[in-house]
């Protein structure tokens, strides 16, 4: 692949495709990754001014577009780049060359962007500009060419300013492997943290809080085959969880925590849904990588929730002990985020964020012997999702009966199968070409229920959160105002119950949105020993 940038003109204007790792720098990384050969070289060092450009209501933005016009060396280039649907690490790009620093129409007609600016009310304006000096590198390395690259400099937005270091590693030529090999490479020099955010996508998020932000789930097509639409999905999941940590170590927040949390959860479905197509010796490590950082961060999800949704000190008994509980309750929040930010800041979640995103794009199940699997990920999704669909009702109904008799610790793993299958309604909604009141009927039915199953589990663990907000602090005031807490949470358990019982009854007589099964199954064959 020829970066149309660099050659000796500026290219003729077309499309291009480009293959790329990003990763966070910072001087201690550069100065750690300099010791690797590929940095030996003498790199070519321009400086690059690029403005991008947008409609005032970010039309766009809003179709996964970018426009910019970069000044290098004395020239103007303008680009337009395309997400793809199912991609984050390949994108669809046009270049041409422009006499000036704004976009010309000509060149914009050939690309997506005409379209959109078609329907447009207002034209196109510069929202942001990156002003970076890019050191250049080529390594190469078993028959393939990987442009190496490190930003240095900042985002502008108006007043607003953003400082940007970054490491880009673009496959030029040759096999990808040796673009994901050459990352892991670097990251056991330095623990180089991956990056899914694009300039563009930092520039909207500092111009404007209101700015369009990438859809969590993906955009499934119907001709989509197992393999690619297992890709999509957790693509998907890892976007979210990555730019979700990055919002927490920007400004710690209950919503960032959440989203995280929300983002693995998602992961572990994705992984748990597609097993029978995709698994291999890796996405076991994955897998119990991702449960310890949900467990990192679960306190401090607990306690969030405690604070929202039990804690209330105007009727404890002792107004003193509420006052003193609720000084306790913000130091064990501060400690639990103190632990979470950690964990999100660790290498360990570094590494896991990095080898999730090259076991999707060369991981051994895309490569897998047997038949069996091999045959699986090339067939169509749409048989795949309804298959997956109706066994997962069939859980979710047959553990739900009588859910007014149910243990805690029942209702519990009921509450994580309505989870499970809930995500896989979303991911598989647009693949099964459903859209309608049918779908948002169930979902809507499959909402309430997983939200009384969620009321009713914190409830169940309101008496440990409770001491947890303690945090070792004892005092008969406190335990007894703990213990208070906990007392009237449990005397909302009859209520929420019927709340639950009913919300059950409306799933199980929502239809299924989804066609027919290929084969059916009696509802007592459905079962589901894994937790």
């Amino acid at each position: 692949m020829t970066d149309l940038t660099d050659a000796g003109g500026v290219a003729e204007e077309g499309l291009a495709a480009e293959t790329e790792l990003k990763f966070e720098l910072t001087s201690v990384d550069l100065r750690r990754l300099a010791k690797h050969p590929a940095f030996e070289q003498a790199p070519r060092v321009r400086r690059l001014v690029s403005t991008y450009f947008d409609t005032p209501g970010f039309d766009l933005r809003k179709h996964g577009l970018s426009l910019r016009v970069r000044k290098v060396d004395g020239r103007y280039v303008q680009t337009v780049k395309r997400n793809r649907s199912s991609d984050i690490f390949d994108r669809d790009e046009w270049e041409a060359a422009t006499p000036t620093a704004k976009p010309v129409a000509e060149a914009i007609a050939v690309t997506p962007v005409a379209k959109v600016l078609k329907k447009a009310e207002a034209p196109v304006a510069a929202v942001f500009a990156t002003n970076v000096e890019r050191a250049t590198r080529l390594w190469t390395t078993g028959g393939a060419v990987v442009e190496i690259s490190v930003d240095k400099g900042f985002i502008r937005a108006g007043q607003r300013r953003e400082k940007l270091w970054e490491l880009e590693l673009e496959l030029k030529a040759g096999d990808p492997a040796a673009l994901y090999a050459l990352a892991r490479e670097l990251f056991e020099k330095a623990p180089i943290r991956l990056s899914l955010t694009t300039k563009g996508e930092r520039g909207y998020r500092l111009a404007s809080p209101d700015a369009p932000k990438r859809a969590p789930n993906p955009p499934l097509l119907p001709q989509m085959t197992v393999s690619e639409a297992f890709s999509a999905v957790l693509r998907s999941c890892l976007v979210q969880v990555v730019a979700a940590s990055d919002a927490f170590r920007r400004a710690p927040s209950a919503e960032a925590i959440h989203q995280t949390r929300i983002g693995l959860r998602r992961t572990r479905t994705a992984l748990k849904i597609f097993r029978p197509a995709a698994e291999d010796g890796r996405s076991e490590w994955l897998n119990g990588e991702i449960r310890w950082l949900a467990g990192e961060l679960s306190p401090a999800r607990s306690l969030d929730v405690f604070k929202d949704e039990i804690f209330a000190p105007e009727a404890l008994t002792d107004p003193k002990a509420g006052a003193r509980y609720a000084q306790q309750l913000e130091k064990s929040r501060a400690a639990a985020y103190a632990r979470a930010g950690e964990a999100l800041a660790s290498t360990r979640f570094s590494r896991l964020t990095l080898e999730l995103a090259l076991w999707v794009e060369d991981g051994a199940w895309r490569h897998t012997p047997d038949p069996g699997r091999a045959a699986l990920l090339v067939g169509e999704i749409g048989g795949f999702a309804v298959d997956a669909l109706d066994h997962l009702r069939r859980v979710v109904r047959k553990r739900g009966k009588d859910i007014e008799a149910l243990d805690p610790d029942r209702r519990h793993q009921l509450r994580i199968r309505a989870k499970r299958l809930r995500y896989a309604t979303e991911f598989f909604a647009r693949a099964l070409g459903e859209e309608g009141r049918r779908r948002k009927r169930f979902a809507g039915a499959l909402k309430a229920l997983q939200a009384s199953l969620g009321r009713l589990n914190d409830i169940a663990h309101a008496g440990a959160t409770a001491q947890l907000a303690l945090d070792g602090a004892s005092s008969k005031a406190l335990t007894f105002a703990a213990g208070e807490l906990a007392g009237r949470a449990r005397g909302q358990e009859p209520a929420v119950l019927i709340e639950a019982a009913a919300a059950y009854d409306d799933f199980a007589g929502a239809k299924p949105y989804w066609p027919r099964a290929r084969r059916e199954k009696p509802e007592a064959e459905a079962s589901d020993p894994t937790p």
